[in-house]
């Protein structure tokens, strides 16, 4: 396509350098399947210089199982002239890996020489691609993420037509509960009536195995009568013994904010500004020379706080915005080597005082002949608190907190590497409470409960920062002592030492305070317990970790079969 006579104004300069700025990857093909543009995020993004991509065929940047489908996407796109969203495909990257993206799509004409060009906006979906990994192994995990995120889930019985909606679905169109009735329909009559025949043939694929996953865009009517548009994304979770579809779930995202942007980006600086001022991302623009800002984006003032007032003419030291320092000072060294900055995470005050976690692209842009920085955050904190729930879900006991039997392989293959490298031996413990039974017959599962957290508590203490105690199941805990000594008999008396001071501690009285209920009254019980320990050395690989355990485990079983409350050591 060719270039345009004239300077870019200001308006064409925001508009570039709101595409050099945005995470997603602009590019032009040709009708014969040529790019004759990519926008500066293709080199970020799969490492490929402008002079390695222009002028070639798409097909060796493409995984070799999907070139067939990105012929067929291409001529349908470029046959009905028609914008097509959502097709998914690898990319080659220049390290030989591949990655993921969703290509939206539209045909435009070159004004000086008439010919038809394929418009193509890329976007990553590596963690959709993950996430319906992660659906397909557990429903709850898949659901406890979704609704964290902010998108709306459905649930639909296939075989009944009923469905269920989540609070957010509702939220999000604005419908109240008693707008809502339980059945499909209530989706279906809501379609904008130019999507409807697409979504159903989309809907119809995926039931009859034609596509992998269900994934569409549409508009949903909202309940003051406008539409928004969504992605919709499910899959079935239940199916009948001869595989005919039962259940769905799947997700409804808003995607009007992209729609907007995307807009705005292939047709005018009206739909630039109307994106850059609606979208939920922080956007601001700053003068180089001295950080003032010169423009912020509704998505900044609300995720922040401030008013616009408060602060143009400001710079992000004048509020105090930055909650470390050094985040600024990598923006200022990315900005300062390369020109831009991606993906940077950093931690934000908002206007009254709490800790933002922020997602950062930012790069130097000219705008009325001087310098300025465009900055991108997107708010990641409710990511962030769900990426740390799932993991003390994964890896944690829930009960007291200690690492589980997952998270203990992970120490005890460590506690053997580091063995190796340090020529030192280590100890594994296997713990049993003796008499906690009896405590929980007499008064609950409740107060057993309690007497399990006190008992974790104690281990903790009994032992080195670097050590790790692990609950293993019931009342039993282990212990990986690491690194102990390069001596084999200096080791077994340190581990002996640590085991002793494990009995006094567990053998130590336990005072469980009961709060009152609605039908007791407060109350404090006390229980006496002892713990039988089996420990074994071990050093390097001279045993796998199976054996590592088993060693333990025997050794604990000879010390309740020798009378209990006492410590025996595995015998290689």
């Amino acid at each position: 396509m060719s270039a345009p006579a004239n300077p870019p104004s200001n308006q064409e300069a925001r508009l570039r350098a709101f595409v050099e700025t945005i995470n997603d990857v602009l590019f032009v093909l040709t009708g014969d399947g040529i790019f004759s543009y990519v926008s500066p995020q293709w080199k970020v993004a799969f490492g490929y210089e402008l002079e390695e991509t222009v002028g070639h065929p798409f097909v060796p940047f493409t995984h070799p199982d999907d070139v067939a489908g990105c012929a067929a996407f291409l001529q349908s796109v470029m046959a009905t002239g028609e914008k097509q969203s959502g097709f998914e495909y690898r990319v080659r990257c220049k390290d030989g890996s591949y990655k993921w993206y969703s290509a939206n799509a539209s045909v435009t004409t070159d004004p000086i020489d008439g010919s038809k060009a394929f418009v193509g906006i890329g976007r990553d979906i590596a963690e959709i691609k993950a996430l319906t990994q992660s659906l397909q192994e557990s429903e709850f995990r898949w659901k406890f993420a979704i609704e964290g995120s902010g998108d709306g889930v459905w649930d639909w019985n296939i075989g009944t037509d009923a469905a269920n909606y989540s609070r957010r679905w509702k939220e999000m169109l604005g419908y109240s509960d008693a707008d809502i009735l339980p059945t499909n329909d209530e989706w279906a009559v809501r379609i904008h009536p130019d999507d409807r025949e697409r979504v159903a043939q989309t809907m119809q694929d995926y039931l009859d195995g034609k596509t992998e996953i269900y994934l569409v865009e549409y508009r949903l009517k909202c309940k003051d009568g406008s539409y928004k548009w969504i992605l919709g994304r499910g899959i079935v979770v239940s199916r009948s013994d001869d595989g005919q579809p039962l259940r769905m779930i799947g997700t409804h995202t808003d995607i009007t904010p992209h729609k907007q942007l995307e807009a705005a980006l292939l047709e005018t600086e009206e739909r630039y500004r109307t994106a850059f001022m609606t979208s939920d991302d922080a956007i601001v623009i700053t003068r180089l020379t001295d950080a003032r800002y010169l423009d912020v984006n509704d998505g900044f003032l609300g995720m922040m706080g401030w008013t616009r007032d408060e602060v143009i003419g400001k710079t992000a030291l004048d509020i105090d915005i930055w909650h470390h320092l050094v985040d600024r000072q990598r923006l200022v060294d990315a900005l300062a080597r390369d020109g831009y900055c991606r993906n940077l995470e950093a931690e934000f005050l908002t206007k009254d005082r709490r800790v933002l976690v922020g997602l950062v692209s930012a790069r130097i842009i000219r705008l009325r002949g001087e310098q300025c920085m465009l900055l991108v955050t997107r708010d990641i904190s409710e990511r962030k608190t769900i990426e740390r729930q799932v993991q003390q879900l994964a890896f944690y006991d829930p009960l007291t907190s200690l690492p589980n039997r997952r998270l203990l392989d992970d120490r005890l293959s460590q506690a053997i590497a580091a063995s190796k490298r340090s020529g030192c031996h280590c100890a594994l413990m296997f713990i049993d409470l003796d008499n906690f039974k009896p405590l929980n017959d007499a008064h609950g599962h409740h107060v057993g409960d309690l007497l399990l957290c006190d008992a974790a508590m104690r281990l903790r203490n009994c032992v080195r920062e670097m050590d790790t105690v692990a609950r293993f199941g019931g009342d039993e805990f282990v212990v990986i002592l690491g690194e102990l000594d390069v001596d084999r008999a200096e080791s077994a008396e340190l581990a002996m030492n640590v085991a002793n001071k494990i009995q006094d501690a567990l053998s130590s009285l336990y005072v469980l305070e009961l709060p009152a209920t609605e039908s007791a009254m407060a109350r404090t019980v006390t229980h006496q317990c002892s713990a039988s320990i089996g420990v074994t050395l071990f050093f390097n690989h001279e045993g796998t970790q199976e054996e590592i355990f088993r060693w333990a485990d025997s050794a604990m079983y000879r010390a309740k079969a020798a009378g209990r409350n006492c410590v025996c050591f595995h015998e290689h």
